[in-house]
């Protein structure tokens, strides 16, 4: 009966988007180890590749598309400090009130109030200053207090899913077009397969067949994906890698996905305040503290040294500095709007990765697949193999 033989390339085009589709899920999912390890289980060939992956794609961001540097020298110290003057000012007039009545209450009670006020108001209007000297001096050792590679690695490692998300969102069109090319690539290497079995019928032609189309139909569209790089013409059409041809769409919902959920100034900030290169920083703020205290005690000073001794007045700008860095975090939030407006990080990543060459624009992408898609392929074979023998016995 005819359809005996017409149902063999329609089974080939359902095994080469059945492979496809099921070799995307194994390249993203599941984001952690299931099964027994080492070998009876999966995990998505990213998630477990992480600590690889995620360097492949930060080195290709700071090495090309974001250089650390120039972003940090667009923030304008004197605007962030005026962008954290109103959640500063209260937290100064505290601590000063509070370190005082600590450290030396008698003297602070004995002080008029309007000393204690003009002692208060020359603090906030010299502390954008302060704070701005402090921003400048960050900013010129930007490379030695905040590892910016390390974060996002970090980052990445910890959250396999924004991990996949960021190869998931340059690659969207190419992952439709891998499981839509399974079926009609899969329909046309179906044909040589229905020719021999009509011809011959023998037992290993649609086990082998399903084994070929399963290995053609990965491998031949992840080929169209990249190949070939630079752009080829033929009378009125133009041949190119389908992911390169969208070097100018990608960058812009790239760059939007990395400046939302990686490159936030909260998740940058926090890095700075907690991460493993924050101890300079807070040499950088303890020299700054130590010498707005000496600088603002002015009048008093005196009187404090006096009234709690010299080795006393030590302790106390370090009780100042801790209670600092105790507020650092919430003094620091006002200032994350301005400064995700003057890093620009999103942009700046856009316009540069629509600058790059095709060979380096690959590198956004191909590493997803380059050192394991063998497994990827092979498996897409033997899956094929499988339905091939299942198609055999329907038969």
């Amino acid at each position: 009966m005819i359809w005996r033989y017409l149902i063999v390339p329609v089974t080939s085009a359902l095994i080469g988007w059945g492979t496809n589709v099921l070799a995307i899920q194994m390249m993203f999912y599941p984001l952690e180890f299931v099964g027994k390890r080492p070998w009876l289980g999966w995990q998505g060939v990213i998630p477990a590749s992480a600590p690889r992956m995620a360097g492949i794609a930060v080195d290709l961001m700071l090495n090309k598309l974001l250089p650390v540097q120039g972003i940090a020298q667009r923030i304008d110290a004197r605007r962030m400090a005026d962008s954290m003057q109103h959640r500063v000012d209260p937290v100064l007039d505290r601590l000063v009130s509070e370190i005082m009545r600590e450290k030396a209450p008698r003297v602070w009670e004995m002080l008029p109030l309007k000393i204690k006020d003009r002692i208060q108001e020359r603090i906030r209007a010299d502390a954008p200053e302060a704070i701005s000297r402090m921003v400048d001096e960050v900013k010129a050792n930007v490379t030695e207090v905040f590892d910016l590679r390390q974060m996002m690695i970090d980052t990445l490692v910890t959250d396999k899913a924004l991990l996949n998300e960021i190869f998931l969102t340059a690659g969207d069109k190419e992952f439709k077009f891998l499981k839509s090319s399974g079926l009609y690539f899969g329909f046309l290497f179906g044909i040589p397969s229905m020719l021999v079995w009509m011809g011959f019928e023998l037992w290993w032609t649609l086990p082998l067949g399903g084994l070929l189309i399963g290995y053609a139909t990965n491998w031949l569209a992840i080929q169209m994906m990249f190949q070939p790089q630079e752009p080829i013409k033929i009378g009125p059409f133009v041949w190119q890698g389908l992911f390169l041809r969208r070097q100018q769409e990608v960058a812009a919902s790239y760059a939007k996905l990395v400046t939302d959920k990686l490159l936030t100034s909260e998740r940058i900030a926090d890095t700075l305040l907690r991460g493993p290169s924050s101890d300079k920083l807070f040499l950088i703020i303890e020299r700054h503290v130590n010498r707005a205290v000496d600088a603002q005690a002015g009048m008093v000073q005196p009187y404090v040294v006096l009234g709690v001794g010299t080795s006393e007045y030590i302790r106390l700008k370090n009780k100042v500095y801790d209670r600092v860095i105790e507020e650092l975090p919430r003094s620091v939030a006002p200032a994350h709007a301005y400064a995700d407006e003057a890093m620009d990080i999103e942009n700046t990543i856009r316009t540069n990765m629509q600058a790059l060459t095709p060979a380096e624009f690959e590198g956004v992408l191909r590493p997803a697949y380059q050192q394991d898609e063998w497994k990827l392929i092979l498996t897409g074979a033997m899956l094929g193999f499988a339905a091939g023998c299942v198609q055999l016995a329907f038969m």
